[in-house]
């Protein structure tokens, strides 16, 4: 039984880092191949990598202080400063890592991968550009609308794995027939007060053009 729970133990230590790293990682990156297998094989990975660089303070800690939990004894306040910093440091390293991999910063394709996005649409969209979209739809009506973040109602794009779909908050005057953007005496787009909902599989032709400095109503 002893056994057993020194097992149970040991595989508790070694799978709880890898999973706050994921997590965590996840949180800013996106839910990048989450099928069972790709999570499995990313969780596992880190927890080797994790477990190995902090396993000289468990083995210290396993021998120092074993004696002192099998005597059911009070080791010092500090040692519970050890599991927290166990949890959380994973956590802020899996933060980082997967803000610097949406950011894509110097490095960060060397260490998580080179591909950032599992589709063009994630790749579109992962970095928040600001522009204007102009779609045509199947049902061969043009639309447009404003995406931008930091505006109070922004827009949102679905991440893979989930189905492709796009909320606009601020839509653009657009001739429905031609695509044909229409805008005011000084030549910026007008921008409309009501915002739509699409999906991918209603959408035929899709362009992005960045945002002008200066847009009518925005």
């Amino acid at each position: 039984m002893a056994g057993l729970s020194t097992s149970a133990l040991l595989l508790i230590a070694f799978v709880i880092p890898g999973a706050v790293f994921v997590w965590r990682f996840e949180a800013q990156a996106g839910l990048y191949g989450v099928g069972l297998k790709d999570r499995a094989l990313r969780l596992m990975g880190a927890s080797a990598v994790l477990f190995s660089l902090s396993a000289w303070a468990l083995y210290w800690a396993y021998i120092d202080y074993r004696p002192t939990f099998a005597e059911l004894a009070m080791p010092p306040w500090w040692f519970w400063i050890l599991p927290i910093l166990y949890t959380i440091g994973p956590g802020v390293i899996g933060s980082v890592l997967g803000y610097a991999w949406k950011k894509d910063w110097p490095g960060a394709r060397f260490i998580i991968g080179k591909n950032r996005a599992p589709r063009a649409w994630d790749h579109l969209f992962q970095d928040e550009p600001a522009g204007i979209l102009r779609c045509k739809l199947r049902s061969k009506t043009w639309i447009g609308g404003v995406y931008a973040q930091g505006h109070g109602n922004e827009p949102y794009t679905s991440g893979y794995p989930e189905p492709q779909d796009l909320y606009l908050p601020a839509m653009i005057d657009i001739n429905p027939e031609t695509g044909e953007t229409i805008t005011d005496e000084d030549d910026i787009p007008i921008v409309l007060d009501w915002g739509v909902l699409l999906r991918w599989e209603d959408i035929e032709v899709l362009e992005f053009e960045r945002l002008p400095e200066k847009t009518n109503g925005s």
